[in-house]
């Protein structure tokens, strides 16, 4: 079995009059099995990452703290920083064999740090059963307060990153099943230093309103975001697959009614109906994915997949032991001109893996 990337240029979203679709074919000139990203001490799920001052910031779902072969905890998110070589390459160091990853099985390791303070990076708040931060309830169903994408940075100077995730609070049976088909979304701000290479800190994380889009209503911001001159536009996926677009100014993310909302080939100042078909992109999408600028294709790009792509690479499922492949992410930060890194999460019956790819194309 094998998991499947696409690719799609996207969105030309500089002015309020279109959003355009461009289709594109890349022709891929090579893939490579880089290595794979891990963090002493944690296994989890479902990582992105955002350059995040001299450093790369990655965002992780499920995960758990681990200490010789132990699992002493469980939380719902973490973070965790990346360096950057001086000329911009992956600082690579020969992988550390253990029980997770033998010696064998990658080439290379990038190996991130943090310090999580064995809990949610997205705090889990008490009415989401947050008594034990994996957000489990004595029902036996689950908040799952995931990061479906790294956070958006909407602004950044020599003293300051700040930047939003908009995150979906969602509850879950036993059985993976929804209780609230399009739950609410909750809207928080992640702010730090830049600093540097020598600092365990992790940013910090404010919940600015855990519902502030309220149940049955686009979860704008949870589906990704491009920030253009001084503009957040913000996506939104519906449990019906549909997908739809805001914007807002980046001085006034946290002030709802600032949002435009793009329907019917305009953009208007009240937020449409979940089931609006006219707030509805011409556009067909799967789940967590990237959208990123690309300087040589001179637009925007959609790792995902989305509509009428073009598969350009086919994965290792991982071992018979295997239950799953998913959660393609793309990391511009670490990539150069005509190329992607991207990464996937391996989920087997006893860990999680990030195996670490290059896409060079023609």
């Amino acid at each position: 079995m094998s998991f499947l990337l696409s690719i799609l240029t996207a969105i030309a979203m500089v002015d309020a009059r279109a959003v355009v679709r461009r289709d594109f074919v890349p022709t891929v000139n090579r893939t490579t099995l880089v290595g794979v990203v891990t963090d002493p001490h944690l296994d989890r799920d479902s990582c992105g990452s955002v350059k995040w001052g001299n450093r790369v910031l990655w965002t992780c779902r499920d995960t758990q703290y681990v200490t010789n072969g132990t699992v002493e905890n469980f939380f719902s998110s973490s973070a965790s920083y990346s360096d950057l070589n001086t000329d911009g390459s992956l600082p690579l160091v020969t992988p550390v064999p253990d029980e997770f990853f033998p010696s064998g099985d990658y080439p290379a390791a990038l190996v991130l740090y943090g310090d999580n303070h064995n809990t949610s990076f997205f705090e889990v708040q008490s009415d989401e059963c947050g008594d034990n931060q994996g957000g489990s309830c004595s029902d036996g169903s689950r908040f799952v307060i995931w990061p479906n994408y790294p956070p958006l940075i909407t602004s950044e100077s020599s003293s300051a990153i700040v930047a939003y995730n908009w995150i979906k609070k969602a509850q879950i049976t036993s059985s993976f099943q929804l209780f609230q088909p399009d739950p609410p979304t909750s809207l928080y701000r992640v702010t730090s230093a830049p600093g540097g290479a020598d600092s365990d800190t992790l940013p910090s994380v404010t919940l600015i309103n855990e519902e502030f889009f309220a149940v049955d209503q686009w979860n704008y911001g949870n589906y990704g975001g491009i920030v253009v001159g001084g503009t957040a536009y913000l996506y939104a996926q519906n449990n019906a697959g549909d997908i739809a677009l805001a914007k807002v100014a980046t001085d006034s993310v946290e002030d709802s009614t600032q949002y435009s909302y793009y329907v019917d080939g305009s953009w208007i100042g009240s937020r449409p109906a979940i089931n609006d078909t006219s707030a509805s992109l011409n556009v067909t999408a799967g789940g967590q994915g990237t959208f990123y600028y690309s300087e040589t294709w001179q637009s925007y790009v959609w790792i995902g997949p989305w509509s009428t792509a073009e598969h350009i690479l086919s994965v290792p499922n991982g071992n018979s032991a295997s239950i799953g492949s998913y959660t393609m992410q793309a990391h511009p930060e670490y990539s150069g001109p005509n190329e992607i890194y991207v990464t996937y999460t391996i989920q087997d019956t006893d860990h999680y893996e990030t195996p670490l790819y290059l896409i060079q194309f023609n």
